[in-house]
Formats: C-alpha cells, sequence, structure tokens
C-alpha cells in the first residue's frame, strides 16, 4: 500500500487524495486495526494543529503573510553578505 501511495505522488495525482486512497485502502483492507490506530492519536496533539489552521487561516484573512513575506525578504537582502561570509 505504501509504495502505491508513493508511486501516486510521482505519478502526479495530488499528494491528498494518494493519501486518502491509500488510507482508506489501508483501513477497508484490515491490515491495520482500526481501534489501535485511534488509540495512537493523541486528543492534545490534533487539538493544536486545528488550533494552527485557524490561527493561519485568520493570518491569511488579514494579509499578514503578504507583509510577513516582503518583510523577511527585505530583511534577506539586507544581510545576504552576512549569510555568505
Amino acid at each position: 500500500m505504501t509504495l502505491g501511495v508513493i508511486a501516486g505522488f510521482f505519478a502526479g495525482v495530488p499528494i491528498a487524495e494518494a493519501a486518502l486512497i491509500g488510507g482508506s485502502l489501508l483501513l477497508l483492507s484490515r491490515a491495520v486495526s482500526p481501534h489501535k490506530l485511534y488509540a495512537g492519536i493523541d486528543g492534545g496533539f490534533l487539538l493544536m494543529f486545528a488550533g494552527l489552521f485557524i490561527v493561519v487561516a485568520g493570518a491569511e484573512k488579514v494579509l499578514l503573510t503578504t507583509n510577513l513575506t516582503a518583510a523577511v525578504n527585505r530583511l534577506h537582502s539586507k544581510m545576504l553578505g552576512f549569510w555568505l561570509a
């Protein structure tokens, strides 16, 4: 299954689709016990990622990412000599 997902990545299948299909096939084939899989999920870690997506979406709404990228580019161009030395 894993090799099929990797082959899908290199064949041009979108990453999300290949991962979803591969994960679904693993669960349907019963190669991995769903109870064992779900028991390994840490609730706090899952909550942290959900919060991270909310924060990133909020940053994109206020165009923080565009301004931040421009600031980093300016800083990088000023410090280029330092990084190359």
